[in-house]
């Protein structure tokens, strides 16, 4: 997978020579490279396997379509009336019931995102020692439509998304701890159906890539250019090397309080962390 996000010029890699130390501190400057420019906005993801295509919960069990959609939030309502906190599904619009199914383990159609880089670099580097992670940054420019107060239906802003090339996305509805403390964000992207210039990386549709984008403007995208930015593609990956997730995590845990453990400050996020 790493080699379908090079061959779009997409990748940075850090499986170069040096100290675990060196490599570290080299991801984090670019993490600021990317994160630190007040014009922007960017949202994160990881992936602790850096084959993992980019794509929804909902989409690794069943193909999404709108009647299942519908079907789902039926059955929740249903279900809801045995929950402790089941009003907050039956008085809550679509995107905030598909939020509140999301962060209570029901695979949808959302896709999780959070503000916080080092966040996603923590569920980059959480397992598979084995295997390289990616931590995946989205350049959430004026493509990115804000849907945290929609009253739309799925079916109804998914279809506008795809005919104007955006992407949704959301602060879903704070029903647990950990909801804030991994500063979660959703995203809501149409689910391909045909050939679209990111289909060997995700799933869902991105919005389109600046004209003539190659390895000289990934490279250029990187470096201390002022107080402008350079031409910036709607996602970047950064590869985390399997012989660095260790010493990462270690990283995080003893420098930024960053863990499984505050990550999940819950009982029910003991039972979840990784052996």
């Amino acid at each position: 997978m790493g080699k379908k996000w090079t061959d779009l010029h997409l990748l940075r890699d850090y499986s170069q020579p040096g100290s675990n130390r060196q490599r570290v501190r080299r991801l984090f400057d670019e993490i600021a490279a990317l994160a630190l420019f007040p014009s922007t906005t960017t949202f994160w993801r990881g992936h602790s396997v850096s084959s993992y295509l980019l794509q929804p919960s909902l989409l690794r069990k069943t193909v999404i379509t709108p009647a299942g959609i519908r079907d789902l939030l039926a059955t929740a309502d249903r279900a809801s009336l045995y929950w402790r906190q089941g009003i907050l599904i039956r008085d809550s619009n679509e995107f905030e019931k598909l939020s509140v199914l999301q962060h209570t383990g029901t695979p949808t159609p959302l896709i999780d995102l959070t503000a916080d880089p080092l966040v996603s670099l923590y569920f980059a580097a959480e397992k598979h020692d084995n295997d390289d992670g990616l931590l995946i940054g989205f350049n959430a420019d004026d493509r990115w439509i804000d849907q945290t107060h929609s009253a739309d239906t799925y079916e109804r802003l998914t279809y506008r998304l795809r005919s104007e090339g955006q992407v949704g996305w959301l602060v879903p509805p704070v029903i647990s701890d950990r909801v804030v403390v991994q500063r979660a964000r959703l995203m809501i992207a149409p689910v391909a159906d045909s050939a679209h210039w990111a289909d060997q990386i995700s799933d869902v549709l991105l919005p389109s890539m600046p004209p003539d984008w190659d390895a000289s403007k990934l490279d250029a995208l990187f470096n201390d250019t002022g107080s402008g930015r350079r031409s910036m593609p709607p996602v970047v990956a950064l590869t985390i090397p399997k012989d660095l997730k260790e010493f990462i995590r270690d990283s995080l845990a003893t420098n930024y309080g960053i863990s499984h453990e505050s990550l999940f400050p819950e009982p029910e996020g003991f039972a979840l962390k990784p052996s």
